[in-house]
């Protein structure tokens, strides 16, 4: 980057770090899933996390200096998030050596709480393009090591699979991809597909879906597509619809003839954490190490009764950080993805929208945050959504920026931007 020239960008210095921070988010979740690590291995991890989770702190510090402009309704809400954020995380200090360990050493703790921090990184929609660089090395990386899932268990398969799911990052912001990037995001694509498979994780086939269906609306919206060729995919669309709907009448079916398939893997996520949970912890939560009381894991051997993790997004939300916690970030997430989708005026914060709107969406069902990439990218896109400036930008001028063109910027805009082009 031209440094100096943007005082929202962040410096190449920054942006180093950011990939970086993100780089060790990757490595620990997916060590952590895959291999459960122990002994030094664990350590090793835990240090990772600690030098992620720090760079999360240096660069948030100093991106804070740079007095972003947001609205007063946004500045008080993130302010008072990141406050919560904090307490939730306090809340489980102690002396015991061990346990500090867990909390700032385990993707499941104390960091998961810190990821908001990450919103200030989108405030500027320019940091999004060396991002995209960076990500579409890692998908390509990870997707290559993902052929040798054939001969991988189950659990390092679980563990490569989190490598994958910001391709729709590179997929919805397909306008600006080069075609090598293009090229590797549908190969991820189809990696992530064929893990979830592996692995049985329906909820990806439901993310997977629902991303196809974004990229579907915005192929449509586009003004450079003749119409001839939207009508096929319109009707694409519907034949999709209908054999969606098909597969689940099909899949319903099966599961009535099916004793086994009708066992229930969601209800009791809901009753028994209500039923541990104080009327105070309700809207307070448990903090970043909370855990609740299982009778169905006790009964059924194999895992701890004593969960530290909710499947369900809110659910596992609501035991850490309580009512509050989900009020906070449905209050930002929720008008960050309609500003979004909605009040854009490019595909980059489009995109942003359309992430932010699928884990709402997601949350319902699976999905329940941890420190890894994919959450530093979800709040980086909540930041674009909720930044005017990264709104007001067209496709055009952020074209412009990419070819190394000087951009006057629109009203509203002060500033110019300058970027020496693609070395």
């Amino acid at each position: 980057m031209n440094r100096g020239k943007d005082a929202h960008a962040l410096t190449w210095e920054n942006l180093k770090d950011f990939k970086f921070l993100i780089f060790l988010a990757i490595v620990n979740t997916s060590v952590h899933i895959g291999m459960q690590p122990s002994g030094a291995l664990r350590y090793l991890i835990a240090v990772a996390m600690l030098a992620s989770g720090l760079l999360l702190l240096r660069i948030f510090t100093h991106s804070l200096r740079k007095g972003y402009r947001v609205s007063y309704y946004f500045k008080v809400i993130y302010f008072l998030l990141l406050v919560w954020c904090v307490y939730t995380i306090l809340r489980s200090l102690g002396t015991n050596t061990k346990d500090l360990i867990s909390l700032f050493g385990h993707y499941l703790m104390g960091w998961t709480w810190a990821t908001p921090l990450a919103m200030v990184f989108g405030f500027n929609i320019f940091n999004w393009f060396p991002i995209f660089q960076f990500l579409s090395k890692v998908l390509l990386a990870v997707s290559l090591i993902s052929i040798t899932q054939v001969v991988l268990s189950e659990k390092l398969c679980t563990g490569l699979i989190e490598g994958l799911p910001f391709f729709p990052i590179l997929f919805l912001s397909h306008p600006f991809q080069s075609r090598k990037n293009k090229q590797i995001t549908f190969i991820a694509i189809i990696a992530f597909l064929t893990l979830s498979i592996t692995i049985s994780q329906r909820a990806n086939m439901l993310y997977l879906m629902f991303i196809l269906l974004c990229y579907l609306i915005e192929y449509l919206r586009r003004k450079d597509v003749r119409r001839s060729m939207k009508v096929p995919m319109v009707l694409l669309s519907l034949l999709l619809v209908l054999l969606s709907i098909n597969e689940v009448n099909r899949t319903i079916n099966s599961i009535l003839q099916n004793d086994d398939a009708q066992t229930d893997t969601r209800s009791f996520l809901v009753i028994e954490l209500f039923k541990d949970l104080s009327e105070r912890e309700l809207y307070v939560g448990k903090g970043a190490m909370g855990s609740y009381y299982s009778p169905y894991f006790r009964d059924n051997e194999g895992d701890a009764y004593n969960r530290q993790v909710n499947e369900i997004g809110y659910l596992h939300i609501l035991l850490k950080g309580g009512g509050v916690m989900i009020l906070l970030q449905l209050l930002i997430l929720l008008p960050a993805a309609f500003l979004g989708i909605i009040a854009s005026r490019n595909c980059i914060a489009r995109m942003c929208g359309y992430i932010v709107l699928s884990y709402l969406i997601m949350w319902t069902v699976s999905y329940y945050p941890i420190y890894s990439a994919e959450y530093l990218l979800l709040w980086m896109a909540a930041g674009t959504c909720i930044s005017p400036k990264s709104r007001k930008m067209t496709d055009h001028e952020l074209k412009f920026y990419l070819k190394g063109t000087r951009v006057y910027i629109q009203p509203g805009f002060e500033q110019k931007t300058q970027y020496a082009g693609r070395k």
